[in-house]
């Protein structure tokens, strides 16, 4: 699969924040690392983290399978499925929003206790909806817009099993 980025002709490495879109399509219950097992229910999730390295690779790791389980996001994307990124671009590589978005995410959805969030000291960086709807990217955009650079752009993009279906701008 293309990258959405090297589909787009870019060469530099974009950074940034971003959320994942995730779908969970039945309840279940996964070992995440050194959290343990966690229960995740049938719904919808939304992970922030960032791309300080560049989204691309970032990206590319998460839509990968075959992986060494590292992060906490690793453990459920081997079970889940991406069905969106909403993705901030930062210039400046020392900005990292994330623990900005997971602030304003808690604030609507359900967190996830310490998942993704061992290196800070947020509750967490993983949130549940029952509702696509409520997570969808152009929901989601407000939440993050105030993080990205004045003269950055939001990129939000839909997904599917396969691979990236689309672009917004």
């Amino acid at each position: 699969m293309k990258s959405f980025i090297a589909s787009r002709g870019r060469e530099e490495r974009i950074k940034g924040s971003y959320v994942l879109i995730i779908e969970n399509r039945e309840d279940r219950s996964i070992e995440v690392g050194k959290l343990g097992v966690i229960h995740f229910r049938k719904g919808f999730y939304a992970y922030t983290g960032s791309a300080m390295g560049g989204i691309e690779a970032r990206l590319d790791r998460h839509l990968r399978q075959e992986k060494r389980m590292f992060w906490h996001i690793d453990y459920i994307l081997a079970e889940m499925n991406i069905v969106g990124l909403i993705f901030s671009e930062t210039k400046n590589s020392k900005d990292r929003y994330e623990c900005a978005i997971a602030r304003r995410l808690a604030s609507s959805f359900e967190p996830i206790e310490s998942f993704g969030s061992s290196d800070c000291r947020c509750r967490s960086h993983l949130f549940y909806s029952t509702r696509y709807e409520d997570l969808h990217a152009e929901s989601l955009i407000a939440l993050i817009d105030p993080y990205s650079d004045s003269n950055s752009m939001i990129r939000a993009l839909a997904s599917s099993g396969i691979g990236m279906v689309s672009f917004f701008e």
